[in-house]
């Protein structure tokens, strides 16, 4: 089995977007691959930046533009 390193092709950290409950209960949200991910898998996680993470939070309409689109360019590597 290939294994692969995918990260931020700019060095900063990434986030992943999703909802909770107030039991605790969570989901991470994704969407359809991009073009780094698709060949590993055909699902990837909504990825967020640090300055994306309050206009997520704050705003269902800002949040909502965030699924379908690359907002995080990855980069993948393999590593076996």
């Amino acid at each position: 089995m290939d294994i692969f390193n995918l990260t931020d092709k700019n060095p900063s950290p990434i986030y992943m977007a999703g909802i909770y409950d107030k039991s605790g209960r969570f989901v991470i949200l994704t969407q359809d691959a991009d073009e780094a991910v698709s060949p590993v898998h055909e699902r990837m996680p909504v990825l967020l930046h640090f300055s994306d993470i309050m206009p997520y939070l704050s705003d269902a309409g800002r949040a909502a533009a965030y699924f379908g689109v690359d907002n995080v360019a990855l980069e993948r590597r393999r590593i076996s």
